[in-house]
């Protein structure tokens, strides 16, 4: 199943570490150690405030033509268009146009049971109880990737997709804990529209991408056309052992349009995105006071694995530091921005391949996070002189 590229957001793990040995922190990270990462091409961006520290791209963003990838590639950033969205409902809520406890009846009255329950606070931190409308059995990202493949292109309306998460069964009332659902964040998308009285998208453009200047950074086109810089998603193929369970044959899946909106819908590029991470934590576009609100409220996940904000993520390091952010599981490109918000250091991770190895991945990117936060390497490091070549 590929639905966990798209679910909830994981944290990685790795061994505890003497926090007298969290300085000071790294300022470079080896390409070899981003190969070993284990998809065709790695992108990361360093930065710290108005400096970009280091920048560096590893491997292949086409395996097509073999094109290799620069550190100038734009990508499918997924999930982490949920932290834009946040940004908008709280600047909403500033200028008193929508409330925190406001129930989704208020605006969409009949979107979804219980709506007259569900807060807009519920959707923004996934506690509204409202199942993902992409968990589906015969969502084709849980099927096969033969399945998938047929149907990159499903054009399944807002309406259509409501009712994928309507027919699925609930696992708590509205408040009771936190699961991550994509549905929570095309109903934000629907709010802000209504209220605002224009579509999403040019709310975005307006409020926050023209204001910062992120001219590399938009939502996917609506015909699918595919920039000639784009780093290129894969998934592993099917093999007689199951669905996506290849490790030679990459099928690429690019060109789709699941998450298309509110809650996954941007591209950007490494240079924009830690510009727009540094915006939110540190610019205009949100009070200290919405800052605040974004984060110190976090819910635990159901099994203890983060903590969950305002469209905002909770990651604990090792030497005591929270980093704030999200990932970005689009079909076939993985991404994770993060910010440690006191010193303004932002990191930005992305790899161009659906990952069935998640334990080793989880570890490597562990590695990366404590090397950039914490000043730490930790003796499980693996580097492979040639893993960027690796395809897998």
């Amino acid at each position: 199943m590929l639905l966990a590229l798209i679910a909830a957001p994981t944290a990685s793990r790795g061994a505890s570490t003497n926090l007298k040995e969290a300085q000071p922190r790294a300022n470079s990270i080896s390409a070899a150690a981003l190969g070993s990462l284990g998809a065709p091409a790695t992108l990361m961006m360093l930065r710290e405030g108005d400096r970009i520290v280091q920048s560096v791209a590893v491997g292949i963003a086409n395996r097509r033509t073999g094109r290799s990838a620069t550190i100038h590639d734009s990508w499918r950033i997924a999930s982490i268009t949920k932290m834009v969205t946040a940004v908008v409902v709280m600047q909403l809520v500033r200028e008193g146009r929508l409330g925190l406890d406001d129930a989704v009846a208020t605006y969409l009255s009949r979107a979804v049971p219980l709506a007259d329950q569900i807060t807009i606070r519920q959707l923004l931190n996934h506690t509204s109880g409202i199942p993902d409308y992409l968990a589906g059995p015969r969502v084709p990202i849980n099927v096969s990737a033969r399945v998938l493949k047929a149907n990159l292109i499903r054009n399944r309306p807002f309406r259509q997709r409501l009712a994928d998460a309507n027919r699925q069964p609930r696992s708590f009332k509205p408040g009771e804990m936190h699961e991550y659902s994509n549905t929570n964040y095309i109903l934000l998308e629907r709010i802000i529209a209504r209220v605002s009285g224009m579509s999403y998208n040019k709310v975005v453009q307006s409020r926050v991408l023209k204001p910062l200047g992120l001219t590399h950074t938009a939502f996917v086109d609506p015909v699918n056309r595919i920039p000639r810089y784009q780093l290129r998603g894969y998934v592993a193929d099917d093999t007689k052992r199951g669905p996506f369970k290849s490790r030679k044959r990459l099928v690429d899946v690019t060109r789709h349009d699941y998450l298309s909106g509110a809650d996954g819908g941007l591209t950007s590029n490494l240079t924009d995105l830690t510009r727009l991470m540094d915006a939110i934590w540190n610019g205009p576009l949100l009070t200290a006071g919405e800052r605040a609100a974004m984060t110190n409220n976090t819910v635990e996940d159901h099994d203890g694995v983060y903590r969950y904000g305002f469209g905002v993520a909770a990651y604990k390091q090792s030497c005591g530091i929270t980093v704030y952010g999200h990932e970005g599981r689009d079909l076939g490109v993985y991404t994770i921005a993060l910010s440690d918000r006191s010193s303004r250091r932002h990191l930005v991770v992305a790899v161009n391949k659906f990952i069935d190895d998640r334990a080793a991945f989880d570890r490597q990117l562990f590695n990366i996070q404590e090397q950039v936060f914490c000043g730490v390497r930790t003796p499980d490091t693996i580097i492979h002189p040639n893993a960027s070549k690796t395809t897998r």
